[in-house]
């Protein structure tokens, strides 16, 4: 079930909202290790119509390859270079399923996301990484990719299972998705008005930070398990 995406400069390990996208810039969130943060984005594991994870396969290690030579200010975007990006993802994506496979389900554990331009992964964390896990990311800095901690303010299966309270028609509600970080829930509303976004907290609890936007179209289940709002 592991699912990883790409952007301009980040790559993704998970389905969010509007489009697959789980690795973006991290926000509002603090570093608990002392390595350089990456531009990344947070992973979504456990599909919201239950909050059992399922088994990852975990890729064996020494079968992630080898990083191309990276010159000093990043890798490039371009797919014919074979030193750029789309080369250092392949190999940064296999230590993030590894990753994945072991936190999967574990208290604490929030998402992974990687940034092939700089060489870096992050994994979002509720307290601290144990030492299995740790294991995988001293593996990950030996391979001369540079592995982030940052403090998670809850984890994906706490979080997982306070949404399901939200009944989306019942509330009216057009989507909603989990923070990258998980520092609470977006939630889309054809209308955001005071008395809709009442409506939802009253139905979550009320430790449950909230974000409302609008949104006025409503798409059917991601593969992520989130309802998610057609584009434009």
């Amino acid at each position: 079930m592991h699912r990883v995406l790409t952007f301009v400069g980040v790559v993704v390990a998970s389905c969010a909202l509007v489009a697959c996208a789980s690795r973006q810039t991290p926000t509002g969130a603090a570093p608990v290790n002392s390595v350089p943060a990456s531009p990344t984005v947070a992973a979504s594991l456990v599909g919201v119509a239950s909050e059992t994870a399922l088994p990852l396969p975990t890729p064996s290690p020494g079968s992630e390859g080898t990083l191309p030579p990276m010159e000093p200010g990043g890798r490039a975007m371009d797919s014919a270079d074979p030193d750029g990006a789309d080369a250092a993802q392949q190999v940064i994506d296999v230590f993030a399923q590894e990753v994945e496979a072991t936190a999967y389900g574990a208290d604490g554990y929030c998402g992974v996301a990687i940034d092939p331009v700089h060489d870096g992964l992050t994994v979002w964390w509720h307290g601290t990484p144990p030492a299995a896990v740790q294991a995988v990311l001293d593996r990950v800095k030996a391979a001369n990719i540079t592995p982030t901690v940052v403090a998670a303010l809850y984890d994906h299966r706490t979080l997982l299972s306070a949404a399901g309270h939200i009944d989306m028609q019942r509330l009216g509600i057009t989507m909603w998705s989990m923070r990258n970080d998980c520092s609470g829930l977006d939630i889309g509303l054809p209308v955001v008005t005071a008395a809709a976004q009442a409506r939802v907290r009253a139905a979550v609890p009320a430790w449950v930070p909230l974000h409302f936007a609008q949104q006025d179209k409503l798409n059917w289940l991601n593969p992520g398990g989130h309802a998610s709002a057609a584009s434009s």
